[in-house]
């Protein structure tokens, strides 16, 4: 289960990179701790086009604050990709080719 999982995750992360929309590949990483603090103008100014938020966003600013988030970059023609942290569990690492605890 948890591999089907990953691979639909690894899907929908790949097709929300592709498509007209995209014009650069200038990016940043965000933890979602940060998300409140980045000026979305400056990153506009810089030629940033993408930026990838940690998923923990969701759980940690809620849905409503992270969904306005993603809309208010939108709007100055950023585009936001969630970024979900693989391999982590328990706050472990784990190894992908693990067959005995998958």
């Amino acid at each position: 289960m948890k591999r089907i999982l990953l691979f639909v995750l690894t899907i929908l992360l790949v097709c929300s990179c592709q498509g007209p929309e995209q014009r650069s590949t200038n990016g940043i990483w965000l933890w979602s701790k940060y998300m409140n603090e980045v000026n979305l103008d400056t990153l506009a100014a810089k030629d940033i086009d993408n930026i990838f938020l940690h998923e923990v966003a969701f759980t940690s600013h809620g849905t409503d604050s992270t969904l306005a988030f993603i809309k208010e970059a939108r709007s100055k023609g950023l585009l936001v990709h969630v970024w979900f942290q693989c391999f982590y569990f328990d706050g472990k690492w784990v190894s992908p080719a693990d067959d005995e605890n998958n």
